[in-house]
């Protein structure tokens, strides 16, 4: 999982912490809550270059937004070329691995990268000058390719091949890989025939082919978790179609019962299949924009519960302007995940611990947190935090 984020002129993230406190790391179930504007968004656009520099595929990802290369760029720093990236990425076998890249968004890929394993102050792999040295399993740093004969898109780990390298390298690789943002999920998207796929798409055009893949195990489990949070669905099934299509198909109980395919299903439903059918794509980290959208609020209970389950086996991170989302939280995932977003007085994003700050923090002695986080004036805080230029409130 990402422990660390540090990155600099990527939109609103002019020099960016996430956490911003020293020695903090980020929580399997993150929350992030801020205003309109403070940078919740972006973040997780921030998150999906990323896993795009990881795979090579910017410009494809790029293109799908409708975006250029100078659109990254933090508006009043347009003079510079380069976006600064560090992350953090925590394994079970080899602790914190540690990455950083400098993306030239003139030539369209990184021009320095290293990733290092901090606790011992050892080197897994070093890219620069267009030599690309990786560390062997006994972290013996060794010329792997040298000259203009190195060619990739984004990041240099993209044409790394994973074999006779340190496995922490292996592992830093397949984890950033593994990023799914979810932060443009839409129901309009869900409701198309798909052919094959391995998730569901970034908007979710890939629903029914994603699901097509399942064993039946797997999508009857499905179906059952989708019957408590809607208990009149007997079935979720695919069916194929000509030409390879899939077609998403449900079936209620009523008498007489009734079967519907996905250009008929609603939107909230249609999301909820898309959140819980994160439990059995194969991501290392998941992402979700405004995670309320279109759910009835009489379920919301259901869905934290899910994501907090589902936090268990891998990261999630979401935006929410919901109290009801936050009051399903234990305290101690509200203290530990939940953090704000504002912007100071240049406009950049920053970040903070809510429940941390002082404005908040007494208030969950006889408060849960979503009526903490009601009760809190965001805007006022908003300014404080900004007068003080990241101090805290």
């Amino acid at each position: 999982m990402i422990t660390r984020l540090h990155i600099e002129n990527f939109k609103s993230l002019e020099d960016f912490h996430l956490p911003s406190e020293p020695g903090a790391t980020l929580a399997p179930l993150t929350v992030l809550v801020g205003l309109n504007g403070s940078g919740k968004s972006t973040l997780l656009q921030a998150l999906d270059f990323i896993g795009q520099l990881v795979s090579g595929k910017v410009n494809a990802w790029l293109a799908a937004r409708e975006w250029q290369p100078s659109d990254l760029q933090t508006a009043w720093k347009r003079n510079k070329q380069t976006i600064l990236i560090s992350v953090t990425w925590l394994d079970k076998d080899h602790g914190p691995i540690e990455w950083e890249a400098r993306y030239n968004l003139q030539q369209e890929k990184c021009t320095y990268e290293s990733v290092r394993l901090p606790e011992i102050g050892k080197k897994l792999m070093i890219f620069e000058g267009q030599v690309l040295k990786i560390a062997n399993s006994n972290f013996e740093l060794k010329t792997a390719i040298s000259g203009a004969t190195i060619l990739f898109e984004g990041s240099v780990l993209s044409v790394l091949t994973l074999a006779d390298v340190h496995p922490a390298l292996a592992s830093l690789k397949n984890g950033l890989l593994g990023l799914k943002s979810l932060e443009l999920l839409s129901p309009h998207l869900m409701r198309k025939r798909a052919k094959s796929a391995n998730d569901i798409g970034s908007g979710g055009e890939k629903l029914s082919a994603f699901l097509s893949s399942l064993n039946s195990d797997d999508l009857s489990g499905l179906s059952r978790q989708l019957r408590a949070f809607y208990p009149h669905l007997e079935s979720l099934t695919v069916k194929s179609l000509k030409a390879g299509w899939k077609n998403l198909v449900l079936k209620e109980d009523y008498s007489p019962s009734s079967e519907f395919g996905a250009s008929h299903v609603n939107d909230g439903l249609l999301r909820v299949v898309g959140i819980l059918a994160q439990a059995y794509a194969k991501h290392s980290v998941v992402l979700f924009d405004e995670i309320e959208n279109g759910v009835n609020q009489q379920i919301v209970g259901q869905l934290m519960d899910f994501l907090l389950e589902l936090s268990s086996e891998r990261q999630v991170l979401i935006t929410t302007h919901s109290p009801l989302i936050l009051n399903f939280l234990p305290d101690d995932k509200a203290r530990e995940g939940v953090i704000f977003l504002y912007k100071n007085k240049r406009g950049a994003t920053e970040a903070k611990r809510f429940f941390d700050l002082t404005r908040v923090t007494w208030k969950m002695d006889g408060l849960g947190p979503g009526e903490a986080f009601v009760d809190t004036d965001l805007t006022a805080l908003s300014a404080e935090l900004a007068d003080k230029d990241g101090g805290e409130a």
